[in-house]
């Protein structure tokens, strides 16, 4: 019991006040998220897609070179095809004249990031080329480096970045939204430009971090439990002053901490134990044919552009039950499937499913309207109606209606995953409990009884420590 007491008291110190730190973020995290481009706010920065001089094709490309997308925009008002190959690469050309562009110069950018500006009626500068940031630092904009960066002259602060690669505005961020994430999703995921981009290092020192705060929590729930004293003549705790409100505390609380730490540490994957599988067999069965750049020009070469909704900004390819389609997509998220086959209906998405997963049994399919336990929204948006297909294994896929593309699936352990992370760390588990502003009082509710028993915790090992106590 000394030896548990020393050790919880010595870690409290450390790995307590990063307790603190992760409660004092998560505070942050409820109310502001990591910066990203959604596909909406992607869609509103696009120009109208001219068709009077398109569509001339490079001729060189070969056709049966296979795609993991194909998408139309306009990019300095000229149509342009990008090409995305296996493995993350991209390919552009310019349609109006069938020429292959071979990446961004920084007059391009520049021109770009003027069309960007123009939009907010606002001036800009540049702040130059970098490979990563603080806000780029992940790895899906590998792609892309380096990136050119500009700053609108706004009292927003806001800043962006253009892909050298396709020209793309890949994010856009506010000095607001800059600062609290300093003092939200950077503390709490550990995040650290220099630190996240080795990402190897990265995920062992959260996953050993982690670790560490679940002996902390449960050396101190079970000190707590057995220093507690039960007799009737002796009833509560032995301790005064900042011990109390240390020992109630955290025989309240502990459990909860307990289950944040062990949640937060499942939400990295420790050593695969959650790992879900691929669903690869899955997303090539619905689409039932591989994207070829032979099928990307048959579709431009005969698509009639007086098809498509007003205002179309992006056509993006898709393929289903071997059916190349355009998703036609315009400014404010409208989307029109045109091409072979025409619109889907729960008819071609039903008739399609059982060749999707042929070896397994379908328990039930159908539209989905709303939330379900495993296919919600809570800090993100989620698109609805979805196609639903459930197994007698239990695994679910959820099908996107418009195009049939597969938007989630859910297997053995991505379902643990539901309920160990999301349910435990986020207070999602239940549809009610998402609802706000009940969701907000519990979890702030909760977060202060932890934050406060963890204060208290660092506050009395730093008194020992000090030889204050």
């Amino acid at each position: 019991m000394r030896l548990l007491i020393l050790l919880h008291r010595y870690l409290g110190i450390g790995i307590g006040l990063l307790i603190v730190l992760w409660c004092l973020s998560g505070f942050v995290m409820m109310y502001v998220q990591y910066p990203s481009e959604s596909h909406a706010e992607q869609l509103l920065t696009l120009d109208r897609l001219d068709w009077d001089d398109c569509c001339l094709l490079p001729g060189h490309w070969a056709g049966d070179m296979f795609l993991d997308a194909a998408e139309v925009e306009s990019l300095l008002g000229k149509p342009t095809l990008r090409l995305t190959r296996p493995g993350g690469g991209f390919l552009l050309a310019d349609l109006s004249a069938g020429r292959v562009l071979g990446g961004m110069t920084e007059a391009s950018a520049q021109a770009v990031a003027e069309s960007y500006a123009a939009r907010a009626e606002e001036s800009f500068r540049s702040l130059g080329q970098l490979e990563r940031d603080q806000w780029t630092v992940q790895s899906g904009y590998d792609p892309h480096r380096p990136l050119y960066f500009f700053a609108l002259n706004d009292g927003a602060a806001t800043e962006w970045y253009v892909s050298s690669t396709t020209g793309q505005v890949v994010l856009e961020t506010g000095g607001r939204e800059r600062f609290w994430n300093w003092l939200g999703s950077v503390v709490h995921w550990l995040y650290p430009t220099e630190l996240r981009r080795h990402v190897g290092a990265w995920s062992q020192v959260v996953i050993w971090t982690s670790l560490v705060g679940v002996f902390l929590t449960l050396t101190g729930i079970y000190i707590g439990i057995t220093r507690y004293r039960f007799g009737s003549d002796q009833r509560g705790s032995p301790y005064r002053g900042w011990f109390l409100w240390h020992h109630y505390l955290g025989l309240v609380f502990g459990i909860l901490s307990l289950t944040w730490v062990v949640s937060g540490l499942l939400s990295m994957n420790p050593f695969g134990v959650l790992q879900g599988r691929s669903f690869s067999d899955e997303q090539n069965n619905v689409a039932g044919h591989r994207l070829t750049y032979e099928d990307v020009a048959a579709a431009l070469d005969s698509l009639d552009p007086d098809v498509l909704p007003d205002n179309t900004v992006r056509l993006s390819a898709s393929t289903f039950a071997g059916e190349f389609a355009w998703m036609a997509w315009t400014a404010r998220g409208g989307v029109q499937r045109v091409g072979q086959g025409g619109p889907l209906d729960s008819g071609k998405l039903t008739d399609h499913a059982p060749a999707i997963r042929p070896e397994a049994t379908i328990d039930s399919m159908g539209s989905l309207e709303a939330a379900d336990a495993y296919y919600y929204g809570h800090h993100e948006s989620r698109t609805f109606p979805v196609f639903r297909i459930i197994y007698t294994d239990g695994d679910r896929l959820y099908l996107d209606e418009s195009s049939g593309q597969l938007l989630q699936a859910i297997d053995g352990n991505r379902r643990w995953s539901r309920w160990l992370f999301h349910g435990l760390h986020r207070g999602d588990f239940a549809a009610w409990a998402r609802q706000r502003p009940l969701w907000d009082f519990f979890m702030l509710l909760l977060l202060a009884g932890v934050t406060v028993g963890s204060i208290t915790g660092v506050y009395l090992g730093y008194q020992r420590v000090t030889g204050r106590e």
